[in-house]
């Protein structure tokens, strides 16, 4: 990511709104950036069970609705 910002320097300065640790990219400080994909790795991990729980629960009650119609 380091390589990328310094590649892409107006880019990466424009993506910072939208993902806050390139900040950490830009100044090369990596001890701050690899805490924030930590955190974010875990944000998506913790989002991603959330919606396949939901998407579960919904194919439960499809299928318990198919068998009482059998």
């Amino acid at each position: 990511m380091i390589e990328l910002v310094k590649k892409f320097p107006l880019l990466a300065n424009e993506a910072v709104h939208q993902r806050p640790l390139i900040k950490w990219a830009i100044t090369a400080e990596m001890a701050n950036l690899t805490i924030a994909l930590h955190e974010e790795e875990e944000k998506e991990r913790i989002q991603d069970r959330a919606y396949w729980a939901l998407l579960r629960k919904e194919l439960e009650i499809l299928c318990h609705q198919a068998a009482r119609r059998e």
